[in-house]
């Protein structure tokens, strides 16, 4: 699994022309349309929607464990960060509701603060060190990371590429599409997949489970090292199986139950790979 990077340390300058204000902050400019933001927050909550305005639109408030609020404006970039004050323990009533273009490219970095992220069409990179992550109604590409929170993902049914990766958090991914791959050190995963090209699950220490319909070259590996593995894959054409299990029973809706086995459901290529090691597998095909 590869090394989560959270930023720790949120506090520092910023670039030229950023506007020093008080804890509380109401401000409204222009954007590009798909230019990029950036929002650092130590803790408290973090929530972004979007239109269709070429412009931005922040709503900030803190409590006094914030120093101050730094809005910067760069060609193509908005930085929006929550300095806090020296010495302070925690600020847990910080709260950012920001407002951007559909088509941003955005990145959120917080330590203990909750992510709500809706309707975002651009690009996502959001990484929390306990807090929750929640995205709704994404369409574009995106990488989630976090450290001790859960993560829920909503797609709208639009391919597109999903990293998602928590080391001890649950995982629940809805309605997803295209390239899908979600590891869980400590904690359960859940993917549901309207059209899937690739579908990569591990879940360390918890249920693995799969839900979904499959393109007719379709790649899916689900691993889980201390719980029980389910998927429920659709494919138009079928797929090849290839199931393995210590401790576990391999089950299926069509007619087999076995230890480990490979097999076939129709005639197609699609590829499947199950595995578990301390749970029983369950494979359907409707």
């Amino acid at each position: 699994m590869r090394k989560l990077v959270i930023l720790a340390a949120l506090a520092g300058s910023v670039a030229a022309r950023a506007v020093h204000a008080a804890p509380d902050l109401a401000r409204q400019g222009a954007a590009a349309a798909e230019g990029e933001v950036q929002v650092f927050c130590a803790a408290g909550e973090v929530e972004v929607s979007t239109w269709d305005l070429p412009e931005y639109r922040l709503e900030a408030s803190s409590d006094d464990g914030v120093e101050r609020i730094d809005v910067a404006e760069e060609p193509g970039v908005l930085t929006v960060r929550i300095i806090a004050r020296k010495g302070a323990t925690s600020s847990r009533d910080a709260k950012i509701q920001l407002r951007i273009p559909v088509g941003s490219r955005l990145e959120v970095t917080t330590v203990g603060a909750r992510i709500g992220v809706y309707g975002l069409g651009g690009r996502a990179q959001l990484r929390s060190a306990s807090g929750l992550v929640e995205m709704v109604a994404a369409r574009g590409p995106a990488e989630i990371h976090s450290v001790s929170g859960a993560v829920k993902y909503a797609g709208t049914g639009v391919p597109t590429t999903l990293h998602v990766e928590t080391l001890s958090g649950r995982i629940d991914v809805r309605n997803a599409a295209g390239i899908l791959d979600a590891q869980s050190t400590v904690g359960a995963v859940h993917v549901d997949a309207v059209l899937a090209d690739r579908i990569h699950v591990q879940a360390t220490n918890g249920r693995a489970e799969v839900d979904a319909r499959l393109s007719p070259q379709a790649d899916v590996r689900v691993e889980s090292f201390g719980g029980a593995v389910q998927a429920r894959l659709v494919a138009e054409a079928g797929y090849r199986y290839d199931v393995g299990t210590q401790g576990g029973a391999f089950l299926t809706c069509f007619g087999r139950s076995e230890r480990g086995t490979t097999g076939q459901v129709g005639a197609g290529v699609a590829t499947v790979r199950l595995r578990s090691f301390g749970g029983a597998i369950r494979l359907c095909d409707s």
